[in-house]
């Protein structure tokens, strides 16, 4: 055996051969499908799965309807927990579809799972997407899409007995909800419940005709469309008067208030959140191990980050999605409103957001996430962000001359859009009196008066001119240190202010000697001295000792 003498980097890539093959390498991986049988959940059949899934995602009649247009490329979207299905759903398509269609599969969705995922969908110049599992039937703007919701296993005998022990008075008035996955189970859980004896329960479920543009869902509605009303529950969820009660649709929300809310499976943050506010009590059902849960909110929580925006100069836009239609909209309303409000604002687009991506902004006081309202809105339960981040909803609190809570928490964007209508055109017809009276506004959370929350006020123009003359002379300076705080043509510069404040101020700052320092301080004036360090390959460094 030769002894090596010196290390050699490895080869990170090398040509495939043509006579070298792959080897199909064994894992632990053991995919678990809850939402099938429980004899079939752990099934590691192929055979058995393939077939399960074909009727578990209606394939058979999602195929019937492709064939129906004359689409040539078709995207398959599945979110993480669905992705072990899309193997076997493209075989179905290979097997049984002999039009000469393209499929592709969308590896990875660009924002929330329940979206649809448009921009991806167009880097292969798809022409329909089918969505795979739990949607929020949000509107997109260009391509038509087909919902596969599937169609999960349910006890209902096991649910209808949690539901008695829960509720044990037949006169309890209780609205049914569940994921987009579990609402075709909604009808025969109502049949159910009604010859126990329970009159008194609605159904809030899902419009089919809402998506629109020849947009289809499956399995198809079982809930009779003639039953649903023109009332919205949250954001994407009607109202379907089932058992022709009498509902008072003049003070709703009032009457919501008298209900409470029976939901299969557990909702997403946001939208617990907002279902927290509209009825008397959410009860939780876990189709898994048929229990119940009494969720709770941290309003509060979010009533103080709202205060936290009042005081707040930049404000960081963060959009969520890029799919939904009226996203573009928003956004612009947003940056709209606080602009009147003399806030400086910044739009980041950043893909799927995590702490370590907005830390990377430190400028930014507070974020205004826009974002799918199902699952795209950011609820920091666990203090895990740098910064707060607030719902578009509480900035338009947050905007508001008087703070007032009322109880509610709205996630539609199209309800925004019209609040912050209202407020801007409120802010227009202020006279100039109080627009020039730059008051201090009282921060709640610290309590103490911020008198610089409002950097865009009385912005003067920046006009850089060089005059003959003394150019020593403070007086023209671009830039003044006035009483340490940094004014940029006198006007307060927000900018100038978090690099004034910034305690690294780059490679070599902590070799220079400060403002408040004496000549005799000990520092270097020409910087730290150059050595040699290590080299060579990471198995293998090699030192210099003699520099070392």
């Amino acid at each position: 055996m030769t002894e090596v003498s010196e290390f050699v980097a490895p080869v990170l890539s090398s040509d495939q051969a043509g006579d070298e093959n792959f080897n199909i390498v064994s894992t632990n991986i053991h995919h678990v499908r809850e939402y099938l049988k429980p004899d079939l959940a752990e099934c590691i059949d192929s055979e058995i799965i393939y077939q399960e899934l074909i009727i578990h995602y209606n394939l058979r009649d999602l195929l019937k309807s492709l064939n129906s247009f004359s689409y040539k490329k078709v995207t398959l979207q599945f979110p993480d927990d669905l992705v072990m299905d899309s193997s076997y759903v493209i075989r179905f398509f290979q097997e049984h579809d002999d039009s000469g269609r393209e499929y592709f599969i969308l590896a990875d969705t660009s924002y929330s799972f329940c979206c649809v995922d448009e921009v991806a969908a167009e880097h292969v110049s798809g022409d329909i997407v089918i969505h795979f599992g739990e949607s929020c039937f949000t509107q997109i703007n260009k391509l038509p899409v087909f919902y596969s919701l599937g169609n999960p296993y349910l006890n209902v005998d096991d649910l209808i007995e949690t539901f008695v022990q829960q509720f044990p008075s037949k006169n309890e008035k209780i609205i049914l909800m569940s994921d987009s996955t579990f609402n075709s189970k909604l009808s025969a859980i109502n049949f159910s419940l009604k010859s126990k004896g329970y009159n008194n329960i609605l159904i809030s479920g899902i419009n089919y005709e809402e998506p629109g543009n020849g947009n289809l869902i499956f399995p198809a509605n079982t809930i009779d469309k003639d039953m649903m009303k023109n009332i919205k529950i949250g954001f994407n969820r009607y109202l379907y008067n089932v058992n022709n009660l009498e509902i008072d649709e003049s003070s709703l929300d009032d009457y919501l208030q008298n209900y409470s809310l029976f939901h299969i499976t557990e909702p997403t943050t946001s939208t617990q959140m907002q279902l927290s506010t509209m009825f008397n009590e959410i009860v939780v059902y876990h189709p898994l191990n048929n229990s119940i849960q009494k969720p709770t909110t941290s309003l509060m929580k979010r009533y103080k980050e709202m205060h936290k925006a009042r005081s707040a100069t930049t404000f960081g836009v963060l959009v969520n999605t890029l799919s939904i239609k009226n996203t573009k909209e928003t956004v612009n309303k947003i940056t709209k409103l606080l602009t009147s409000n003399y806030k400086k604002s910044h739009i980041f687009i950043v893909g799927k957001p995590n702490v370590a991506k907005l830390a990377n902004f430190e400028n930014i006081d507070i974020w205004v996430c826009v974002g799918c309202p199902q699952s795209g809105i950011i609820i920091d339960n666990f203090n895990e962000f740098y910064k707060p981040i607030i719902t578009p909803f509480e900035l338009t609190l947050a905007m508001e001359n008087e703070v007032s809570w009322t109880g509610k928490w709205i996630l539609d964007n199209e309800k925004i859009i019209d609040i912050i209508n209202e407020t801007v055109s409120e802010n227009n017809e202020e006279d100039d009196e109080s627009i020039d009276n730059d008051e201090p506004v009282f921060d709640a959370v610290t309590g103490v008066y911020v008198s610089n929350s409002k950097p865009l006020r009385n912005v003067n123009r920046v006009e850089i001119g060089y005059e003959e003359g003394n150019s020593n002379d403070d007086s023209k300076a671009l830039v003044k240190n006035m009483s340490k705080n940094l004014i940029l043509k006198d006007t307060y510069s927000t900018a100038a202010e978090t690099l004034q404040k910034r305690e690294w101020k780059g490679l070599g700052s902590n070799f220079a000697k400060g403002d408040s320092e004496s000549d005799d301080s000990d520092f270097e004036e020409e910087g730290a001295s150059i050595r040699k360090g290590i080299s060579g390959v990471a198995r293998g460094y090699q030192f210099d000792r003699q520099n070392n």
